[in-house]
């Protein structure tokens, strides 16, 4: 097994609903589970890129910035560095 790794998220801020980008490598399986702060769902892979959309949670009630992991096959995360700037209110 070799750890997910991820390299860019695009874009790097927005609201509940926004689709997020995860460029990265080894991103092997299509069973792919982003997490953004302490939600987790899945994500939809293709090569080493994987879309995310953050989720409509009353846990992402007030803007601050909270890091976007993966894993592969519900293996440990990939303790990304990537942060992603969430905003309160409408889209």
């Amino acid at each position: 097994y070799i750890d997910p790794v991820i390299t860019s998220i695009n874009p790097s801020k927005g609201y509940h609903q926004t689709t997020v980008t995860v460029v990265g490598e080894n991103f092997f399986s299509p069973n792919i589970q982003c997490r953004v702060g302490d939600l987790i769902f899945n994500g939809a892979v293709s090569g080493n890129t994987c879309r995310c959309r953050i989720p409509g949670s009353s846990e992402l009630t007030s803007s601050n910035t909270i890091a976007i992991d993966i894993s592969v096959d519900g293996s440990p995360s990939s303790e990304s560095e990537i942060l992603f700037e969430f905003l309160a209110g409408p889209k």
